[in-house]
């Protein structure tokens, strides 16, 4: 009886967040996109009277050139910019408060970040903080604490999968107690967004493939979800087909700026429909081995996807079963055959992109704390599609060691 009163609560709460969420007036960045998009930004920039700019630069970014000549274009036009490239892989509090510090130097007309999802991420949070004055990052986890708007920010994505730079979220580590947690309001979305498939050429195939089926998992996850609307189901299946088709390709060819360019559309897509329609029980998994072990994000997520659709069983048949077919496959399957065949078909692509069934390094004694923090991050307000049990979950964590 209490399990069972438990969920009726989550499923109650659920609805009742998910009709105020449909109330939000939602402000879609601004987007540019294409290729070299980025080098026609100063220019724009300048039109528009922008003087000083604070630009943040993932490391390995600015080490292969690739903001070489965004760079100088902001200096051809004769804007200044303070620049900072010291950003970590899943930012933790003590990270963004260097961040800070270098940010509070000057005053800035607007911050640019180029980068993956730590990167936008360590943006957003920088800036919360900087706006949000007196307000610990502590102190605004969860939804809607951010009561100022962050000052503007254009977010340049270097990687196909976060959609960081379309989500109303920020997830940061605290360093002491390894805790991963989002930070999440309308009032932290990026003004203006560029796409442009250049910046992602000859990323390490690893990195591509991490990346992509971390989108892949923002779509299915939203699509799968008990928060949706039209919108949210049209345009997380259209980033699953997208993806589907073209992940392989950007992989296999690092210089394929098409695929490239698909993907970038379709981890923006997934980054639209999540933001509105939520994730599940995959992100609250991998956000306790990324904090505790540091673990990539769209790697954890790649392997923990079939296992958790595995979890849900039957109360997803309908919906992979719409995947299924949108995906042009033309068996005559049951919805249940169908399910099965696409978690397999999951299993197949993690494996032909070299993504690993297990972890190295992940400790059982770990497992009852990372579960009890996935519990409190998933309920009440993940709509997942089936509420899993302490016991699956624990399952599940054990499955990856």
């Amino acid at each position: 009886m209490v399990i069972s009163m438990n969920k009726i609560f989550i499923r109650l709460f659920q609805v009742f967040s998910n009709q105020l969420v449909k109330l939000i007036k939602w402000e879609d960045p601004l987007v540019l996109s294409g290729e070299k998009t980025l080098n026609k930004l100063p220019k724009m920039l300048k039109e528009q009277k922008i003087v000083n700019v604070f630009v943040i630069v993932d490391p390995n970014i600015y080490r292969l050139g690739l903001s070489d000549a965004f760079l100088d274009g902001l200096k051809e036009v004769g804007i200044n910019y303070e620049l900072y490239t010291e950003v970590k892989n899943n930012p933790t509090i003590e990270s963004i408060e260097k961040t800070l510090t270098s940010y509070q130097k000057k005053v800035f007309d607007l911050t640019i970040v180029i980068g993956g999802g730590s990167a936008i991420d360590t943006a957003k949070l920088t800036l919360i903080v900087a706006e949000n004055k007196g307000k610990k990052l502590k102190q605004l986890r969860g939804y809607f604490k951010v009561r100022k708007r962050i000052p503007p920010l254009i977010a340049v994505p270097t990687t196909a999968g976060s959609g960081s730079e379309v989500t109303i979220a920020a997830v940061v580590t605290n360093d002491e107690t390894h805790e991963k947690y989002a930070i999440t309001s309308p009032k932290i979305l990026p003004r203006m967004v560029v796409l442009d498939p250049n910046l992602t050429i000859n990323l390490p195939p690893s990195i591509t493939a991490y990346t992509g089926m971390d989108a892949l998992v923002h779509a299915i996850e939203c699509y799968i979800g008990k928060a949706n609307t039209k919108y949210t189901k049209k345009i997380s299946l259209e980033a699953i087909k997208i993806i589907w088709n073209n992940l392989r390709i950007a992989v296999e060819d690092g210089k394929n700026t098409d695929a490239r360019n698909k993907m970038l559309e379709a981890s923006f897509k997934a980054g639209c429909a999540f933001t509105r329609g939520f994730v599940g029980y995959v992100h609250a998994i991998s956000h306790q081995l990324s904090g505790f072990y540091n673990i990539p994000h769209g790697l954890a997520n790649a392997v923990i996807l079939p296992k958790v659709l595995e979890q849900y069983g039957k109360a997803i048949n309908k919906d992979m079963y719409k995947i299924y077919k949108a995906l042009g496959y033309q068996d005559n399957l049951s919805m249940d055959e169908a399910r099965c065949f696409i978690i397999n078909e999951i299993y197949k692509m993690n494996n032909s992109l070299n993504i690993p069934k297990k972890f190295e390094g992940v400790l059982e004694k770990d497992i009852e704390t990372m579960v009890k923090r996935c519990m409190k991050e998933a309920h009440p307000m993940y709509p997942v599609p089936k509420i899993l049990s302490k016991k699956s979950l624990i399952n599940i964590y054990k499955e990856m060691i």
